[in-house]
């Protein structure tokens, strides 16, 4: 075939009305005549067409549903940062309720699914008298229109539902478009990529003609003599009706030299399966989805399955909500030089989130790091704020500048711990009572050998340490209300025996007295604190179980 012939061919299949393979009563037909585009494979493409088509619809409802999923938020901007506006005017309009006959999901859906099929989405801005936003509400993408007004200022014409014209002034109206060439009217996707959908539809026209048939290919009957033209036709329907619709796979029985030859191409041989994956991925490269998003699962793990998810917010979502973002800040927040400063962006905080691992592990390095405290971390997982007690930071002590810890004069002195006059007295009873058994324990340790000092401290000084310590229980009884106190006191003791252990082998007769006091110091402030803590953390259980 010469290069005329193949032009003239390709622009046949172009034109559906020149396409005898194409009859005036289907929807290509129809659409090409409002407006739709031709492909070079007879397919005409318009918004509505190329919604049939398995991968367009999941690119588009991927898209509009994820966007219409995250909450749109006013946040006030100030010196310290930024707030969300519960009670500016509009909050409630762009995060629930538009208008009164669409939810903010609706909406937002709407207005996405109309930028990804006709490159352009249009909401009328309703005002009140005070110019005040009071609602939104959607346009047609192709039945409005901005032009160019004699002043130079754009305007929208558009047809409401009784189909009369209107002029809409372009600060009420909400114009979301896709890449242009002129900065007015927004490129369709759809139509840009015609070619590839309009293929992806001929590949689904051909498998559907191809699976109505059982797969069955193209097949002519052959036979060495003359067959007069009304037997062809008998034996024509007679050959269909065995081997299609209900009657699919019924045995043939030929005679009289007939033989069946195959003409048409199975499947495998005419790469169908092959071209449907790659319209696939081609179609999914369009709106920028990652191909596991609509169904294509062969390079996609566990171990990358997260990264990809994070992939769409940063590489998909982001410039779409951009687009949106930038204009409702231009028509409904403007700036005011000198007042608080509005500014409206989805929460995108559920799709960025991460397993639970990883952001239990962000939260603590926050809370632990000092630039989070358990408050912020409580409600970044969306739980309500705890106690005041939780708005504090906590700062890690060698966080500090490394010179400032090579000058001995920027080390702020710890002040000492200063003992209430309750701590006074319990410590001198305590002192009166049994510093005269810890003198007469430690003068009998220290005339043992070094080697039999250990067991000596167990047999002599595990009594008197358990008394010491049903002492303190019962202070700490009396002084929290915790009259069904009980404390295992065992392990402590036995653990403080050990320690005393590792002092004696330095012990000598000549200042028993002053090592006496010195232990019993120790035993009775960590018994104590032993104590007191176990008491603390009953009353915390039962205020918690209250």
């Amino acid at each position: 075939m010469s290069r005329s012939s193949r032009a003239k061919a390709r622009s046949t299949r172009s034109n559906v009305l020149e396409n005898p393979s194409v009859s005036l009563a289907s929807p290509a037909a129809w659409g090409w005549l409002s407006g739709g585009l031709g492909s070079d494979s007879g397919e005409i493409i318009t918004p509505y067409t190329a919604m049939m088509v398995s991968t367009v619809a999941a690119c588009v409802k991927t898209i509009s549903e994820s966007i219409a999923s995250l909450p749109l938020v006013i946040y006030e901007r100030s010196n310290n940062g930024r707030q969300v506006a519960y009670n500016h005017s509009l909050y409630h309009l762009l995060a629930d309720a538009p208008n009164d006959e669409m939810s903010a999901f609706t909406f937002w859906e709407w207005t996405v699914v109309s930028l990804c099929l006709h490159g352009n989405g249009y909401a009328h801005i309703q005002r009140d008298s005070q110019g005040t936003a009071i609602a939104l509400w959607p346009l047609l993408a192709n039945l409005t229109t901005p032009v160019r007004m004699l002043d130079g200022s754009i305007a929208y014409r558009t047809t409401d539902g009784q189909q009369q014209p209107r002029v809409l002034a372009s600060k009420d109206v909400l114009h979301f478009l896709m890449g242009s060439h002129d900065g007015l009217i927004g490129l369709s996707p759809i139509q840009q990529a015609r070619q590839a959908i309009g293929l992806a539809r001929a590949a689904e026209r051909y498998g559907s003609q191809l699976f109505k048939n059982s797969s069955v290919p193209a097949i002519a009957l052959t036979t060495p003599g003359k067959v007069p033209p009304e037997v062809k036709t008998q034996m024509r329907n007679d050959l269909e009706t065995l081997t299609t619709g209900s009657n699919q796979h019924r045995v043939a029985i030929l005679d009289n030299g007939y033989t069946i030859q195959t003409l048409g191409m199975s499947a495998e041989d005419s790469q169908f399966l092959a071209t449907r994956n790659y319209q696939r991925a081609d179609i999914a490269a369009i709106f920028r989805i990652a191909p596991h998003l609509v169904g294509s699962t062969e390079k996609v793990s566990n171990s990358n399955l997260e990264q990809e998810n994070l992939t769409l917010v940063t590489h998909t979502l982001r410039p779409w909500l951009s687009r949106l973002e930038s204009e409702v800040r231009r028509k409904l927040l403007p700036t005011v030089i000198g007042k608080g400063a509005y500014v409206a962006e989805f929460d995108t905080a559920e799709l960025t989130r991460g397993d639970t691992a990883a952001q239990s592990d962000a939260l603590t390095a926050g809370i632990q790091g000092g630039w989070l405290n358990p408050n912020e971390a409580r409600h970044a997982l969306n739980l309500n704020p705890g106690p005041d007690c939780l708005n504090v930071y906590h700062v890690p002590v060698n966080y500090q500048n490394a010179e400032r810890l090579l000058d001995p004069a920027t080390v702020a002195q710890v002040p000492a711990l200063v003992p209430t006059e309750a701590q006074r007295n319990l410590l001198a009873g305590y002192r009166t009572a049994f510093l005269r058994m810890f003198q007469d324990g430690v003068s009998r340790v220290t005339n043992r050998p070094a080697d039999k000092r250990s067991a000596a401290l167990v047999t002599v000084f595990t009594p008197v340490l358990e008394s010491l310590a049903e002492l303190a229980t019962q202070s700490a009884r009396s002084s929290m209300g915790q009259d069904d106190l009980t404390h295992d006191t065992a392990k402590f003791i036995s653990g403080h025996v050990a320690k005393m252990a590792e002092r004696a082998g330095k012990w000598t007769t000549e200042n028993t007295d002053s090592i006496a006091a010195d232990e019993l110091t120790r035993a009775v402030k960590s018994l104590t604190f032993d104590t007191f803590r176990a008491a603390s953390a009953l009353l915390a259980k039962k205020e918690l179980a209250a």
